[in-house]
């Protein structure tokens, strides 16, 4: 139990926890690089959602159009007698 004690084990156990500390933060940088990254993806996807979202509802609305105008025409099929 001496040895625990000794300046140099405590020591030790302090450069340890210096060394421990240092890979903690190196870790927290890290974690916020990542997170930092990935609300740029999700803010580019979102983007790119809006954007097809325009673009889908121009084409729906073009195609009711293009639906509209047919069913204004006269049918020139002819009826079958059955």
């Amino acid at each position: 139990m001496e040895h625990l004690f000794s300046p140099f084990m405590q020591y030790g156990f302090a450069g340890l926890c210096f060394v421990l500390i240092g890979v903690i933060c190196w870790l927290m940088r890290q974690v916020i690089d990542v997170l930092r990254a990935t609300s740029q993806v999700i803010e580019r996807n979102t983007s790119a959602i809006d954007r097809l979202n325009t673009s889908t509802h121009r084409v729906e609305r073009a195609v009711n159009e293009m639906r509209d105008e047919l069913l204004k025409r006269p049918c020139i099929a002819r009826e079958k007698d059955a």
